[in-house]
């Protein structure tokens, strides 16, 4: 009896069609050039400016310092944003502010309270040395000069209340600009150190948790 040979499959045992033969499905994967980012993985994120920490969670928005301005864009911007008690404030932008706060109000007040005060001082020499003795009460003569001690003092009243709105914004601001929240501000309300405490919170640097304040 004669054998028969064997019957092979028509495609000749290649394997089926669409798959990879088993000698490429097993071969290692060659590692990505350099400068190529290997597939499927997470592209680089971008480094942080100025050496700040990086807030890739979406908290914050990337920090960007606040610019450093000069006396006179430190005034327009303190005008500009007059009730503006979002965002932040540089400290350049609030030292000169408070500069320009002191020119105007502490000036005027200054010299108007030095006249008065010694006009009063002046002639209550003057008393005590003419005047009849310490049994009489002493005369005080309302004199030119002393009303116009007074004037000034007045115009500093005037222009402190007008400024007072700002410069409260600008001092809101700063805190923020130093990741602090803005009622702070009124610790300076305790007695004795309250003021020196929100003075030193506004000479801090600028910090990233600020941001936060900007995106309102």
């Amino acid at each position: 009896m004669t054998q028969q040979p064997e019957r092979q499959d028509d495609d000749g045992g290649r394997p089926p069609q669409g798959q990879q033969p088993y000698r490429a499905q097993h071969q290692p994967q060659q590692p990505p050039q350099y400068g190529q980012s290997q597939p499927g993985a997470r592209p680089p994120q971008p480094p942080s400016p100025y050496g700040q920490p990086s807030y890739s969670g979406g908290l914050y928005a990337p920090f960007v310092p606040r610019p450093r301005v000069g006396f006179v864009d430190a005034i327009k911007l303190g005008f500009a944003n007059y009730a503006n008690f979002k965002g932040r404030a540089g400290r350049s932008e609030f030292w000169w502010w408070y500069l320009f706060r002191l020119i105007v109000v502490g000036i005027p007040a200054g010299i108007g309270y030095g006249m008065l005060l010694g006009g009063i001082v002046s002639q209550l020499a003057t008393d005590r040395q003419y005047g009849s003795g310490y049994g009489t009460a002493p005369d005080v003569v309302f004199t030119g000069a002393m009303g116009a001690g007074t004037v000034l003092m007045v115009i500093g009243l005037i222009i402190e209340l007008a400024i007072l709105l700002p410069d409260l914004a600008i001092t809101w601001r700063r805190l923020h600009d130093g990741g602090f929240p803005g009622p702070m501000f009124f610790l300076a309300f305790i007695p004795g150190v309250g003021g020196i405490i929100v003075l030193v919170l506004t000479i801090l640097p600028s910090k990233p948790e600020g941001m936060k304040y900007e995106a309102q």
